[in-house]
């Protein structure tokens, strides 16, 4: 019996090499992939607030202050700026995973007036690269989708006439 006991002393060893290193593929894929999505979230950010910054200057222009506000005038301002969304994403995205939402709307406030803002919503499927993780992640959309989608948005006010004259 003095025998057996020496063995099962160095069975914790044998039994945590085995497991370590699909462990350690479990969380540095974790940190990779978890590095990857927050990359692609501030990529995204940063082309909605572009995309509205871009779409509010584009409204403050004297032409465009000078037509009536209507929903014809705001569309095609609005598939002007989702134009714009598309041409400023980073290079090693797919345009078919990028979808944004311009809207320009009315905001009525007592206090300064009312004003118009321009409002960009994006999402983006962003692929998930390691085998577990794209697992886990299928098996919670429920989907053949490998990606995780992420959100963001932004806003600006379109500045009166009077700023540019």
């Amino acid at each position: 019996m003095k025998g057996f006991r020496q063995f099962k002393e160095g069975q914790f060893i044998v039994e945590f090499a085995l497991v370590l290193p699909f462990f350690l593929l479990i969380v540095v894929g974790g940190m990779v992939d978890f590095g990857f999505t927050f990359n692609n979230l501030l990529s995204l950010q940063e082309v909605a607030n572009k995309a509205s910054q871009y779409g509010a200057k584009l409204a403050a222009l004297p032409g465009y202050q000078q037509l009536p506000f209507t929903n014809a005038v705001d569309a095609s301002a609005s598939a002007l700026i989702a134009s714009y969304c598309v041409k400023i994403i980073p290079s090693n995205w797919s345009a078919s995973s990028f979808r944004p939402t311009v809207r320009i709307q009315d905001v009525q406030n007592g206090v300064s007036g009312n004003y118009r803002i321009v409002v960009v919503s994006a999402e983006f499927d962003s692929p998930v690269y390691t085998a577990f993780w794209a697992t886990l992640v299928k098996g919670i959309n429920g989907s053949d989708k490998n990606a995780l989608t992420i959100y963001a948005w932004a806003s600006y006010q379109i500045p009166r006439s009077g700023f540019f004259q």
